[in-house]
């Protein structure tokens, strides 16, 4: 019975040697980057506004965070849209969110860069929640 013991305590002793800590020496070869980290991107969108498409960059950093919202084209009407196209990007880059007002006179220009936004997130692999 006491050499049973005896092996039971060494086993134990043995087993709890074996869970301990473990000191990377930087002796191996082994690439320990990780490549499934998230890369700041940018993703372009194409969504209707009153007169005919928008296209809009978003960029996100490597947090998911958006730095950039740029309108690359449209269609829109000069002068009426043009503050809706310059405001409405500040506003989500701003505030990192797509829950942004609108700009009056412009609802439609308005909602067509929040849409693209939208899809750039969702494209991005993002939760649209998140950004509300």
């Amino acid at each position: 019975m006491k050499k049973i013991l005896a092996l039971l305590l060494v086993l134990t002793l043995v087993l709890a040697a074996c869970g301990g800590t473990t000191t990377n020496t930087g002796t191996d070869n082994t690439d320990t980057t990780d490549t499934t980290a998230a890369e700041p991107k940018t993703i372009q969108t194409e969504v209707e506004g009153h007169n005919g498409p928008v296209k809009v960059s978003t960029t996100f950093d490597s947090n998911g965070t958006i730095t950039a919202v740029v309108v690359d084209e449209h269609a829109e009407t000069e002068g009426i849209a043009d503050p809706a196209l310059d405001e409405v990007p500040a506003a989500i880059v701003e505030n990192n969110s797509i829950a942004v007002d609108t700009v009056g006179g412009a609802t439609v220009t308005s909602d067509a860069v929040i849409k693209a936004v939208e899809a750039a997130i969702t494209e991005a692999g993002y939760n649209v929640d998140d950004y509300r």
